[in-house]
């Protein structure tokens, strides 16, 4: 998907019939474990108008290219993109970015901030930003960086005020930043993969643990 702008549809279209969820969520690609893309919500708007806003609750602004990776879990809104309309004007340039709304009203909260890989498009393709869908589980926030990095956030960000977590060595750490939890570099850390330049990976809900991968 390449967009300006995130859509959130008036009536919430994010349950699904295989767990009980509250009727805001939607925390992870599919929905449940199960990914098989089904609501079990009645009465969900089959049109939309961005020009007269029927049915669009709000918008924002997101980079210039996302893969409709958008879910839903603890009153936000997270997404992947890049830095194509940069929220912070003192990070400039090819990034790879999370970026974390309020799901009432659309309003920017934080973001986390990866750069480029310095092998390339070899590894990590020009202005794709994070492929990957994150998953959500409570206050935690799984997803994986351009990059290759298995990566564990705080759904709160520094908004808290607080760095939680055993990893202490955030760049970034005004209040629109996210907050590290802990972070398993791929690449050279543990040297088992060959990253496609592109490649969408999705943590998968315990118990089932591990990643899926597409392409």
């Amino acid at each position: 998907m390449r967009t300006g702008e995130l859509l959130l549809i008036l009536t919430r279209c994010s349950i699904i019939a295989a767990v009980p969820l509250p009727a805001q969520d939607w925390p992870m690609w599919g929905g449940t474990p199960q990914r098989n893309m089904t609501s079990a919500m009645k009465g969900l708007p089959s049109s939309w108008d961005i020009k007269t806003k029927k049915n669009i609750k709000w918008t924002a602004e997101i980079g210039t290219t996302s893969y409709g990776n958008p879910v839903v879990a603890d009153g936000k809104v997270f997404l992947g993109t890049n830095n194509g309309n940069p929220r912070n004007p003192d990070i400039q340039g090819d990034k790879g970015i999370l970026m974390c709304f309020r799901e009432t009203d659309g309003k920017f909260l934080w973001q986390a901030v990866s750069n480029k890989l310095a092998s390339g498009q070899e590894h990590d393709w020009p202005e794709q930003g994070v492929c990957s869908s994150p998953l959500v589980e409570g206050k935690r926030l799984y997803y994986v960086t351009n990059r290759g990095e298995l990566v564990c956030l705080d759904t709160e960000g520094f908004l808290d005020g607080k760095n939680d977590g055993p990893y202490q060595n955030e760049i970034f750490k005004s209040p629109i930043d996210a907050d590290v939890i802990w972070k398993l570099e791929w690449i050279g850390r543990i040297g088992c993969i060959m990253l496609h330049n592109a490649l969408t990976l999705l943590p998968a809900h315990p118990p089932a643990g591990g990643l899926l991968g597409y392409r």
